[in-house]
């Protein structure tokens, strides 16, 4: 992670530094999701290997916090923009409604996959 943080994070020690914080934001989300990803990947062919629904539904968890990873960096990225003709007060709201989408598509697949264990 140091590595990384020296990589893609200019002047990394300077965290009050408000262009500092969003740059750890960005690559904590990336980081996030690409992890996630390959979690994913791995706990889903385990599970359809092993004929595990536990293992399989555990790679969709990984692909629901990947999702909500990739959710807050499109937040991150749109509050950003300041205000203008359209939104005078700027974008700094998108980070509250992007947690909303993304706790409604937590509870979503929580209950698909109660509907696919009972159903099992």
């Amino acid at each position: 992670m140091k590595w990384l943080i020296k990589l893609f994070v200019k002047n990394s020690d300077n965290v009050s530094n408000p262009t500092v914080k969003k740059a750890y934001a960005a690559l904590t989300s990336i980081v996030g999701i690409t992890l996630n990803l390959l979690l994913c990947t791995a706990k889903i062919l385990i599970g359809l290997f092993s004929n595990s629904i536990a293992i399989s539904a555990d790679g969709f968890n990984n692909l629901a916090d990947a999702g909500t990873s990739l959710m807050s960096y499109f937040g991150f990225k749109i509050a950003r923009y300041s205000g203008g003709e359209v939104h005078p007060f700027g974008h700094g709201r998108i980070e509250w409604i992007m947690s909303i989408f993304t706790s409604f598509a937590v509870i979503l697949m929580g209950i698909r996959l109660a509907e696919t264990s009972i159903a099992a």
